[in-house]
């Protein structure tokens, strides 16, 4: 029931807003939180510690991107474009907000492509060097 219990909520993170990051620190979180002995009984102390369950949030990033408009503050669906580096490669793809960031060292552009609302264009390629 634990390891259950413990791949939803990996599953269903921040309520699917959350994703988990790949940084050193992080992946040392979750090899924690994962430990592979689980307690035989409810009473079993030995090998579990209910407390190092808890660490995967130390991993847990926010990573939604949601629009919203700027008169009426609604949240709205809106096409986008996202450029993203993988493995040295530029790769664009065309998402409908509400969507999940990549992580955000391959982020390399998000341009708003919307018809309705004025072009937009978030360059995180400038200063990262």
């Amino acid at each position: 029931h634990m390891a259950v219990g413990l791949a939803n909520g990996f599953l269903f993170l921040g309520g699917g807003s959350q994703t988990f990051s790949t940084d050193n620190a992080s992946i040392a979180a979750l090899m924690i939180a994962m430990f592979p002995r689980f307690p035989s009984t409810t009473s079993d102390n030995r090998w579990h510690c209910q407390a190092y369950r808890h660490l995967y949030v130390l991993a847990a990033r926010p990573r939604l991107l949601q629009t919203v408009d700027a008169t009426t503050l609604d949240a709205v669906s809106t096409p986008l474009e996202m450029t993203c580096t993988v493995k040295g490669k530029e790769i664009t793809t065309q998402l409908i907000t509400p969507c999940l960031l990549p992580d955000p060292s391959s982020l390399v552009r998000i341009r708003l492509i919307s018809p309705r609302y004025w072009p937009l264009t978030l360059d995180f390629s400038e200063g990262r060097d």
